[in-house]
């Protein structure tokens, strides 16, 4: 199920990883990350440093808080990577 579409793009849910997946596919996990639009306009070089400190935040805690819109990105590009998210 879509979650920005039972919640606007800018509220948040929590996201909890499949960290062993998400280790094995740590080059499409950074592509999808990178690809991601979080609305700020940031550069590449930018959205690439983002991306990693995503990665690494996402293997050391397993469960984050990212926007709705972000999560369906994930959720469209990497289900597998997904065990749970949780709208607030």
């Amino acid at each position: 199920k879509c979650v920005s579409s039972i919640m606007s793009d800018n509220q948040a849910a929590i996201i909890t990883f499949k960290v062993k997946k998400v280790a094995l596919a740590k080059a499409r996990v950074l592509q999808v990350f990178t690809e991601m639009d979080d609305g700020l306009d940031m550069s590449l070089e930018h959205k690439t440093i983002s991306a990693l400190a995503l990665f690494e935040r996402v293997v050391a805690n397993e469960e984050i808080h990212l926007l709705a819109i972000e999560v369906d990105y994930i959720l469209a590009e990497l289900p597998n990577i997904v065990a749970s998210v949780k709208s607030y």
